[in-house]
């Protein structure tokens, strides 16, 4: 900067219009230059990626399990966990619940997943305990259940056999296998 604040005023003082003109441009560039100079922020430098060092990793926590969770747990332990497609339909029986309000630590929460998982899967649950609470009617799977229809007349009385899947539909449908049985002949007798 100095070199070139000199030959700007030699320049000047001899009258010399091309010389002039040269030391402007040596200025400017010496005055541009020192400003970059006084603006430079470094880059930060990349870090080398290190070696990974053999340390032992934290292990992650296991959440640990009330009593009613290791209870449910050791009750299901035949599926859930094992049985992909049930285990996934519980997850979602719980985000159901949970969304609801239900506390999923309440005894409220363990008998709604247990009820919907025995009703969508009872084949499943055939040869489990069940809930004392719970009334239970359904057939087991290899027995037919008999029964009468639900009007006599003064025929003959038809007897019609129904599967157990027929029963347990019969179940979910809030019927009992009498009334089930009736529909299905009057399903017959229209068809």
């Amino acid at each position: 900067m100095d070199r070139a604040k000199v030959a700007y005023k030699e320049a000047y003082e001899a009258g010399d219009a091309e010389a002039l003109v040269a030391a402007q441009e040596t200025l400017n560039k010496a005055q541009n230059q020192l400003m970059r100079a006084e603006s430079f922020r470094p880059r930060p430098i990349p870090q080398q990626p290190q070696q990974p060092q053999m340390r032992q990793q934290p292990q992650q926590q296991v959440p640990q399990l009330d009593e009613k969770q290791r209870a449910w747990l050791a009750k299901n332990d035949s599926w859930f966990g094992v049985d992909e497609g049930m285990t996934g339909y519980a997850y979602g029986i719980h985000e159901k619940l949970v969304k609801s309000g239900v506390d999923p630590n309440s005894e409220t929460y363990y008998a709604e997943v247990d009820k919907a998982m025995r009703a969508t899967f009872p084949h499943r649950f055939e040869d489990s305990q069940r809930d004392d609470d719970a009334e239970d009617d359904r057939p087991e799977a290899h027995v037919d259940t008999v029964v009468a229809p639900a009007k006599r007349s003064g025929k003959r009385p038809r007897r019609i056999k129904i599967s157990a899947s027929q029963a347990a539909l019969a179940k979910r449908l809030g019927l009992t296998p009498e009334q089930y049985a009736a529909e299905l002949m009057k399903e017959a007798g229209n068809g």
